[in-house]
């Protein structure tokens, strides 16, 4: 018998709550969570409130970086001019290509996808996507590498790098990025910005002197450097959609109205292009290691030349900066017997000697266990042939006599030791003794020009006090500094105050003018149909072992034409190894060859005949030979040519000396050529070709 099944119980029956009480539960719970969500939602707007009325700085930082791109757009930097109003320095429009490769790349893609889907009028797969893609991308790096005669393979590059700027050219013609601007590119993520290349028309001319400008657009050396917060062009900060730079309908900012100022200067470039010729020259003859020149206006102190050799192209900078540095401001040098005419007029000045009066010139003069040596001693000599021989005895001997104190004193007044305040980078002050406490030694040594150094443009702003009556104006090299709202400021004369009085410097420019005549160190420095005066100058170049006998400094400072003196010039030739590496030998033709360039351009003529036998006849190695010496006429602009044919070599050279022209020579013997030919004009600067045969 099976067993019984037992019967089910029925279930029990379910409570059933009260529908208020589950209500009132449901109120609660919602209301423990929807109060704080209301409260923070309400924290949350208001805080947005508080954003959109008074933002912080961070907010606006990132809305703007994420609406907007900014950039800073930098102005051209200013020209710089010569006294005429030649551009020696300006900036031009050379904009440069770059590439946001990630938009670019996103926006080929994007494209590339609407035009398959376009063609075959359904969604398209990938692949089909991929290949428009590939063809278009190559097609953008084709036409960019063309226009920009690039590698195809370096442009591919860049496209396809990672992140948002890669530079595909600099210094891009204008023609080239309008060609660009052209193409849908700019919409893609190709950009063509405005840049300015630094750009010096003249070349070499002044190049030491103007320095030039790194890539980031600072002056370096020069003007450049000392000029460069007027010259650098204004900031701007713009902000725009960075929808308008990918629709290539970015604002166009004239960049012209953010210019620098422009920078006028006082240079003569007919002065300084001859200065230059005639250092170059200098520097080629006497296989030297550089020559640098500085002339000064005297009667205002203008600064009309600032030259040196070797050439420098700021345009084509190779990193050596010893090329590039301006020596005419920068060359701290012991300047030798040019010293000795600022020696003699101190003299004077004290009323402790006379231009007549007999100096006892024996040599060696013993001084304190030290000697002290004439090159060409002679026993006897007055004070102005002190300067006119170059006594180093005689130097010595006149500063005894106006003691230490006021002699170093006087060389203050004429700028020795002091910065001449040219505005140009670079510039050195030189070197002296102190006012006080110089031993007799050293007092005599300074008087001819040792233990002391000097910048030639301090020895020629020292010549031009001599010539200007013995004030002393300083130096000054700015005209004038303009900007888009005016005249900044305007250069003027500055007189210092008188150092020696007007007759003591008559006295000393006669001195100077004795040098240059027969029987004086520097007849090399003659001038056809001008009187000039000057010194000569040699001095040992200092080592560490003291003084190098076979380095020179060969120097030459000079004024033309007396006796109301134009312009002061300072020469300075480092290092003159061959043909001569004395300062008569070496300096005064350089100083000539600016004077016979020089003179003409500023518009003064020749007005003196000197003696031409005389000239050639202190010269040994131009000693005259055949029928009477050549004269070179003056013709208002240039010199009228005389028929050389059939004159010796030496003759030609003679009748040449000191008008500027420069002599090729072709073959040997006498005269049978030349070109131009005789009763042709030709100006300062000029070349003459003679062919030469044996006769």
């Amino acid at each position: 018998m099976s067993p019984r099944r037992p019967r089910s119980l029925p279930p029990e029956p379910v409570p059933v709550e009260d529908p208020a009480r589950v209500l009132h539960r449901a109120r609660r719970r919602v209301g423990h969570i929807g109060l704080p969500l209301l409260v923070l939602i309400g924290m949350a707007g208001w805080r947005g409130v508080q954003r959109i009325i008074d933002p912080d700085d961070r907010t606006l930082a990132s809305a703007r970086a994420h609406r907007y791109r900014s950039d800073v757009l930098h102005g051209p930097r200013g020209d710089i001019l010569a006294a005429d109003g030649t551009v020696l320095a300006t900036s031009v429009l050379t904009p440069q290509v770059s590439v946001d490769p990630t938009t670019l790349r996103s926006n080929v893609w994007k494209r590339a996808a609407a035009r398959v889907e376009a063609e075959l009028g359904r969604p398209p797969t990938r692949d089909e996507i991929v290949a428009r893609f590939e063809r278009d991308l190559s097609e953008i790096v084709r036409t960019v590498a063309g226009l920009l005669d690039a590698s195809v393979a370096d442009v591919d590059a860049a496209v396809r790098a990672p992140g948002h700027f890669v530079r595909l050219a600099r210094d891009v013609h204008p023609a080239i990025s309008r060609r660009l601007e052209a193409l849908d590119y700019l919409k893609l993520g190709v950009k063509v910005e405005d840049a300015y290349k630094r750009y010096y028309p003249q070349g070499t001319l002044a190049g030491q002197l103007l320095g030039f400008v790194n890539d980031d657009g600072y002056g370096v050396q020069g003007v450049e450097r000392f000029h460069d917060d007027a010259l650098r062009g204004a900031e701007v900060s713009i902000n725009e959609p960075r929808s308008a730079w990918l629709d290539g309908k970015r604002a166009r900012v004239d960049r012209d109205s953010l210019r620098g100022a422009t920078v006028q200067l006082t240079i003569h470039p007919g002065v300084q292009r001859a200065a230059e010729r005639a250092l170059e020259d200098a520097v080629v003859r006497h296989a030297a290691v550089r020559a640098s020149a500085a002339v000064i206006e005297v009667g205002t102190g203008r600064v009309l030349a600032l030259a040196n050799a070797p050439a420098f192209n700021p345009n084509r900078f190779d990193g050596d900066f010893q090329r590039s540095d301006n020596f005419a401001v920068s060359g701290s040098v012991e300047p030798g017997s040019v010293l000795k005419p600022f020696t003699y007029a101190l003299a004077l000045q004290a009323r402790v000697t006379r231009p007549g009066e007999l100096l006892d010139t024996t040599s060696p003069w013993r001084l304190h266990g030290h000697s002290i040596h004439d090159t060409h001693p002679e026993p006897r000599m007055t004070s102005l042939e002190m300067v006119q021989k170059s006594s180093n005895i005689g130097a010595g001997k006149l500063a005894h006599r106006v003691g230490a104190d006021r002699f170093m004193q006087g060389l203050i007044g004429f700028g020795f030791g002091e910065f001449s305040g040219v505005e140009t980078a670079g510039e050195r002050s030189g070197t002296r003794h102190p006012t006080s406490g110089v031993g007799p030694v050293e007092l005599a040594t300074v008087a001819f020009g040792h233990g002391i150094t000097a910048t030639p443009i301090q020895l020629a702003s020292a010549a031009a006090t001599l010539g200007h009556g013995g004030v002393r104006i300083r130096p000054w090299l700015v005209a004038s500094v303009r900007d888009a709202s005016g005249v900044r400021r305007v250069g003027r004369p500055l007189e210092t105050g008188a150092v020696v009085a007007a007759d003591v410097a008559v006295e000393a420019l006669r001195a100077m003018e004795a040098v240059v005549d027969v029987g004086g160190t520097g007849t090399r420095a003659r001038v056809e149909g001008y009187r000039v005066g000057g010194k000569t100058g040699t001095a040992e170049k200092p080592s560490a072992q003291g003084y190098d006998r076979n380095a020179h400094y060969a120097t030459f400072v000079g004024l033309g034409p007396l006796p109301d003196a134009a312009i002061a010039i300072a020469v300075v030739v480092d290092e003159p190894t061959r043909e001569g590496r004395m300062g008569g030998q070496v300096a005064a033709p350089v100083f000539a060859d600016i004077v016979a360039a020089a003179l003409p351009a500023l518009g003064i003529p020749p007005t003196y005949s000197p003696d031409p036998d005389a000239i050639v006849a202190d010269i040994p190695d131009l000693a005259p030979a055949g029928p009477g010496p050549i004269v070179v006429a003056w013709e208002g602009e240039a010199w009228r040519l005389p028929d050389l044919r059939g004159r010796a070599l030496r003759d030609a050279l003679a009748g040449l000396q000191g008008t500027g022209i420069t002599v090729d020579v072709h073959g040997a013997g006498q005269i049978v050529e030349q070109r131009p030919v005789a009763g042709a004009a030709l100006a300062p600067g000029g070349r003459l070709a003679l062919r030469l045969e044996a006769p």
